[in-house]
């Protein structure tokens, strides 16, 4: 293991002092403690947003992303960065869920094994991070990329860095609880009802509130696939003729990275579509890093052609709101502000195959 401050002044003496990216378990420990640090919407997104930071400072930037978040990341690291286009450098800090040596979950497997092969396909050179015998390697990685104008790559699993020094998050301010929220939905909602709940807290609160409340209702848990819950449950909205309504459980981290999702599901869905989004400033599942993203739901929601917009932030307005966010004959964005709070032991969905045939079947 490293300590990530040792690795954060091993960086800047290197000449990195530029962070961007997107949270991820890996690398929170580390994230947690830049003194200037970028939150963006997405791994594609970094990835341009660094090359403009380089394009205008000639100054190589450190993206940080999960491994799952190549995909969003593609087509820049390749289309536009590589060696082959424009050859802008750039140091990427990887988090290695799936890695082959360490128990994770299902979602993280197959990004997990082709990890090494990806980053080669893509022409990209890389080393792991193990600890401080490691950064003698590292540093003739920084130095390549710098000479060559290459994009390199630092793997870091769920166990590099130390996490004694990691700075605590106060709570928000919001008063609501995510689980008693989930519960209302739930109790008022019915049978013919279909959830689709946002990877993280969201899906496993849901998973664990339905199963300890004994409430049997249609749910699909997305474990993976960050920020396309909003464009799965639409998918479905539109070709199911069974569906009351189709009830979408999203986040603001999630809601961020793909938003042009909603702008689809506000022109596309049918009247039985609702979008009900937790705000609680951050991403909370990875270790609460904070999400600077002030903008105003209810005329964004409206622009997208959404029909009705909701507020929830207070527990006397809970009850009435869900009724009114089931009842309305219309597309409905429900917004409720929450607490960054969970269960102290939270479960997660098991077995992803039951899950799905009795979400078809049943």
């Amino acid at each position: 293991m490293i300590d990530s401050n040792k690795f954060y002044k091993f960086l800047n003496k290197n000449g990195i002092n530029f962070f961007c990216g997107v949270p991820d378990s890996c690398v929170t420990p580390f994230v947690k403690n830049l003194k200037e640090n970028y939150v963006l919407a997405n791994e594609g997104t970094a990835v341009a947003f660094a090359s403009g930071y380089y394009l205008s400072t000639k100054k190589i930037p450190l993206i940080y992303f999960q491994n799952s978040g190549l995909g969003n990341a593609t087509d820049p690291l390749t289309n536009l960065i590589n060696k082959e286009v424009y050859g802008l450098p750039a140091v990427l800090l990887i988090g290695w869920r799936g890695h082959p040596k360490i128990k994770d979950e299902p979602q993280h497997i197959i990004q997990g094994k082709i990890l090494p092969n990806t980053l080669k396909s893509y022409g990209i050179k890389f080393e792991e991070l193990h600890n401080g015998k490691s950064l003698p390697k590292v540093k003739k990685l920084i130095q390549f990329a710098k000479k060559n104008s290459r994009i390199v790559a630092i793997l870091v699993n769920k166990n590099t860095f130390t996490t004694s020094n990691i700075k605590k998050k106060k709570s928000n301010n919001h008063k609501l609880l995510r689980r008693n929220v989930l519960f209302e939905v739930l109790k008022q909602s019915s049978k013919k009802d279909k959830f689709f709940s946002s990877v993280g807290f969201n899906s496993r609160e849901l998973y664990q509130v339905s199963k300890e409340r004994k409430i049997s209702r249609k749910i699909f848990y997305l474990i993976g696939g960050m920020g396309h819950t909003a464009a799965i449950a639409l998918g479905s909205n539109l070709f199911d003729k069974n569906v009351k309504n189709t009830i979408c459980i999203d986040g603001d981290g999630s809601f961020l990275m793909h938003m042009g999702s909603l702008a689809n599901c506000g022109n596309f869905s049918k009247n039985n579509f609702k979008y009900l989004i937790f705000k609680n400033d951050m991403h909370e599942s990875i270790g609460n890093i904070d999400l600077k993203l002030a903008m105003d739901y209810e005329k964004f929601s409206a622009s997208v052609g959404f029909k009705k917009f909701i507020l929830t932030k207070e527990n006397q307005s809970l009850k009435n709101n869900i009724k009114k966010f089931l009842d309305y004959k219309g597309s409905v964005f429900h917004l409720v502000h929450v607490k960054n709070d969970t269960f102290d032991n939270l479960l997660r969905p098991k077995n992803i195959k039951e899950i799905k045939k009795k979400f078809l079947f049943k």
